[in-house]
């Protein structure tokens, strides 16, 4: 019996070794993928992406999804295309996946958050994330999922809260990806249904801060195209 014990007991060592060293390989091959994402620019590009490649398994999408969102897609707007062109590159179906479902939950938050009218610092992230979720979607010919985010719903729900102030320029970040696209850019139904709320929004000038009727005119000015304005929210209609 008591060499039994004695087994059991230096198993349960083995096993604790193991779990350690895993833990040691897990955390050096993320310190590795994230060494390479902060390292990435135009020149380097095949060579950093090959690198990310060989450590990117399965396990990893979540915490490289998370990483490129949260510290690279929110503070570079500029490089932002560069991101889009080395996904493209590492070309795994899931890991797009995984990438578009941290960038919708980044958004979520944001727009729940009770801060997001006075605090212009989450205003401007919520803004990057909505010119990546173009990108991400729009930009790749791929609808923006209406379960996850309908637009013309947020903009109502925003109007009545109060908080066009924070949606405005993030439908406006969004949208600059349907700009010369053939596919959803005018006339795209989609977007002339934005466009059309939009127009009922600026048209309700004393209700509206310049920031928002300014922001409405930039995407106007993108979106040449002629346009009804709806009756929505005036007429308190439902949109589904």
């Amino acid at each position: 019996k008591d060499k039994d014990k004695d087994k059991d007991k230096d198993k349960d060592k083995d096993k604790d070794k193991d779990t350690a060293r895993n833990k040691e390989k897990t955390l050096e091959v993320k310190m590795q993928i994230q060494y390479a994402l902060n390292e990435l620019n135009v020149s380097n590009m095949k060579i950093k992406v090959g690198e990310m490649k060989q450590k990117l398994t399965s396990d990893m999408y979540e915490f490289f999804a998370r990483t490129l969102v949260a510290t690279k897609v929110t503070q570079e707007l500029p490089n932002q295309k560069l991101y889009i062109e080395m996904l493209t590159m590492i070309n795994r179906k899931d890991l797009w996946k995984q990438v578009c479902h941290i960038t919708y939950e980044e958004i979520d938050r944001l727009l729940n958050s009770p801060s997001i009218e006075s605090e212009s610092g989450e205003r401007m992230i919520l803004r990057h994330l909505g010119s990546f979720l173009g990108k991400l979607t729009i930009g790749r010919m791929k609808p923006l999922l209406q379960k996850r985010l309908n637009l013309k719903q947020l903009l109502v729900r925003a109007f009545d809260e109060k908080r066009l102030i924070a949606v405005i320029p993030f439908v406006s970040y969004v949208l600059d990806s349907a700009v010369d696209n053939v596919v959803f850019g005018p006339p795209n139904p989609w977007l002339m249904g934005i466009l059309s709320l939009l127009s009922e929004l600026h048209s309700m000038e004393p209700n509206l801060e310049i920031a928002c009727l300014f922001e409405i005119a930039q995407i106007f000015e993108k979106n040449i195209v002629v346009f009804s304005p709806t009756q929505v929210i005036t007429m308190g209609t439902t949109i589904a």
